[in-house]
């Protein structure tokens, strides 16, 4: 999708959101008034990730987790599932997680990892 079609597609779902929040059927008056008070939420891309090993050190537990290393994008893009990692880092493919309770996850296992993008 290029960078244009991506933009249109956003404001299409500006405006859908504007009627499902507000009933606005006049859509021009409602994407004027209105679209401030929109916040646009992220698009959420699944990523493969496969926890590697779990190790507990101390009160924290430490998480290793593959993802393709054809990944280039930052650590801060990156959306965690429910139970979200404490700190981590990201090289190469690997991200090492650091939780202060436990993450609930075996190795091997699947990861939930997401990509948010605008």
């Amino acid at each position: 999708m290029t960078k244009t079609e991506l933009q249109v597609a956003q404001e299409v779902v500006q405006i859908l959101l504007l009627f499902v929040l507000f009933r606005e059927w006049n859509f021009s008056i409602a994407v004027r008034s209105r679209l401030l008070e929109v916040r646009i939420l992220p698009i959420m891309t699944p990523i493969l990730a496969k926890v590697t090993a779990i190790e507990k050190r101390g009160d924290q537990y430490q998480v290793i987790v593959q993802i393709s290393p054809k990944y280039r994008g930052s650590f801060n893009t990156l959306a965690f599932g429910e139970i979200k990692p404490h700190s981590g880092s990201l090289k190469d493919g690997r991200l090492d997680l650091v939780y202060y309770q436990k993450p609930g996850l075996n190795v091997e296992e699947p990861f939930p990892l997401w990509i948010a993008t605008m």
